[in-house]
């Protein structure tokens, strides 16, 4: 069927919201050759690198120049100057550390005998050479205090080769600058806090990326194979909350998040500031934030940030509102046709909501039996699925939320009813019959008297959307759906999700960060735009407040 997701096999989350949902793919942003339509100046060195960094100088036998020929990003660079044997061509620029360095180089030499050379104040750190011209990547830790930065191009005393000069472009320097050091616990806003920092690199305070207050924590300089991780105790029971963003290669290079040595959630790729919420239970708890390399390749600025952190004692473990979550995610079915991304939708439900504080018992998958999951709690057949729903149902009460995220095929009978496929539709286990319909959904729903959230990511799933609004409890009950009551949901190659997953979850939810449901909406609506009854459909009991999870 086109990959549409006709046979929508449903996801049930437990978080007083039902969200159903489909497979995405992200995409990663490839910078490279980005023409800046402005002019360049022959001794602009910080327009043609890219830079904020002001003060650079040029000297040797040749100055440096500014090229449009040869770049790597924005449509300029710096070019050594024309020298030839026993000469050599300096550009330099000051920093003030302590602080990250980064930029590409490239050469186009005599092998092993014409170099391009990096300095820090005057002690050599790196050296190219050859005719690859292959632009490289480097990263360095700058150290407190005043450093001089050199890049110079020498020749030997014979021979020339390529085009016989070095090229750098893109240079970016994180720090404290002016020469005031930020303190871990300054950097992230917390000084009643004890911070610590370790791995290969430590954590530092900095002045240049933020989300709050002037100043954030950024990890350490790291290279491959590498960690840098900054941590904390609390005791519980508690609430704790902070605000992250990483800029790394996506699906390989993490910011990583623990309790007491469990990993709670990470994030990779290009990821603005996102704010993550944690129920603390009682006791002492280690909190750490790593930023992990793999074994190859480096992305983006390399790094991640730790902001606005706020922990607060009490009203956690068990008092207060609870949140549950049931999360459905069917690629495999058992007896009709299979789609491809549904387990990454469920996937990702899972990761944010952990992020937002649903935790342990209280959050509930269920999938199917061959794809791999973050947390598995079964098949998600019918009688499981409304055994989910019934159960979180019972124990949550007006101040508590429930979440009801499905991700699979769907469709309507002759009568026009709509039903969610679960797991084991058109073959039936104890007693059911796999088809789950919207009026045994609506049946389900009438009873929680928390405020419930429905996400569903299955074909025909907005004929579900009058049998939820109908009902008495219908002020506390926000849901979107991937489509119309005729409409298609679709497996997104692209981004190896569910089309509407990715754009409401994955873009919106997590990579924008929108807290309300409302505004994600509008957002992620506009963005994915498939028109007619393909076109996300949403019921907001309350459009007096926001919804949030």
């Amino acid at each position: 069927m086109n990959n549409a997701k006709m046979f929508g096999a449903g996801v049930a989350m437990a978080l007083v919201a039902l969200m159903v949902f489909t497979a995405f793919t992200s995409v990663n942003a490839v910078a490279q050759t980005e023409t800046k339509r402005v002019f360049v100046r022959a001794t602009d060195y910080a327009g043609a690198l890219d830079t904020s960094l002001t003060g650079w100088s040029s000297s040797g036998n040749a100055q440096w120049v500014v090229t449009t020929t040869n770049y790597y990003y924005g449509g300029s660079c710096a070019k050594s100057g024309t020298i030839t044997h026993n000469q050599q061509s300096k550009l330099s620029v000051t920093v003030t550390g302590p602080g990250t360095l980064k930029f590409y180089w490239n050469v186009s030499s005599e092998l092993n005998y014409d170099f391009l050379k990096f300095y820090i104040d005057g002690v050599e750190k790196a050296r190219i050479s050859g005719t690859t011209k292959v632009w490289e990547q480097k990263t360095y830790s700058i150290t407190s205090g005043t450093h001089t930065l050199t890049w110079n191009y020498t020749k030997d005393g014979s021979v020339s080769k390529g085009s016989d000069c070095g090229w750098v472009d893109k240079v970016e320097y994180t720090g404290s600058g002016g020469g005031t050091t930020v303190s871990i616990a300054e950097a992230v806003d917390n000084t009643q806090l004890t911070w610590t920092t370790g791995g290969n690199v430590n954590w530092f305070g900095q002045t240049s990326v933020y989300y709050n207050g002037g100043d954030a924590a950024q990890s350490g300089a790291i290279t491959h194979n590498q960690v840098s991780y900054v941590q904390t105790t609390v005791t519980g029971p508690g609430t704790l909350s902070f605000y992250w963003k990483v800029s790394s290669e996506s699906n390989y290079d993490y910011l990583i998040f623990y309790i007491d040595g469990t990993e709670q959630t990470k994030i990779s790729g290009e990821v603005s500031w996102t704010q993550k919420t944690y129920t603390i239970a009682s006791g002492t708890h280690t909190l750490q934030w790593k930023y992990s390399k793999d074994g190859s390749v480096s992305s983006g600025s390399d790094a991640g940030w730790l902001d606005k952190v706020e922990f607060t004692a009490g009203g956690g473990g068990g008092t207060g509102t609870q949140r549950y979550a049931v999360i459905v995610g069917i690629s495999d079915y058992k007896a009709i046709s299979d789609l491809s991304y549904c387990d990454e939708d469920a996937n990702s439900w899972y990761d944010y909501l952990v992020g937002k504080g649903y935790t342990g018992s209280n959050i509930m998958v269920l999938g199917d039996k061959t794809n791999s999951y973050h947390k598995y709690d079964g098949v998600a057949s019918e009688k499981n699925v409304k055994t989910a729903l019934n159960y979180y149902i019972s124990q949550a009460d007006e101040d508590d939320i429930l979440v009801f995220a499905t991700s699979g095929h769907g469709d309507k009978d002759s009568s026009t009813s709509q039903f969610l496929c679960m797991w084991d539709c058109d073959s039936g286990e104890n007693g059911e019959d796999g088809y789950f319909y919207d009026t045994e959904l609506a049946n389900i729903i009438k009873n929680a008297r928390c405020k419930v959230f429905i996400f569903t990511d299955h074909c025909r799933s907005g004929g579900i959307i009058p049998e939820i609004s109908a009902l008495s409890n219908a002020a506390n009950i926000y849901m979107t759906t991937t489509c119309g009551p005729n409409g298609y949901g679709y497996d997104e190659p692209n981004y190896s999700h569910g089309a509407w997953t990715y754009w409401f979850l994955v873009s919106g939810l997590v990579n924008k960060g929108y807290t309300n449901m409302e505004d994600c909406f509008t957002w992620a609506d506009s963005q994915y735009n498939p028109g007619g009854d393909d076109e996300p459909r949403q019921f907001d009991g309350n459009t007096g407040v926001k919804f949030t999870l």
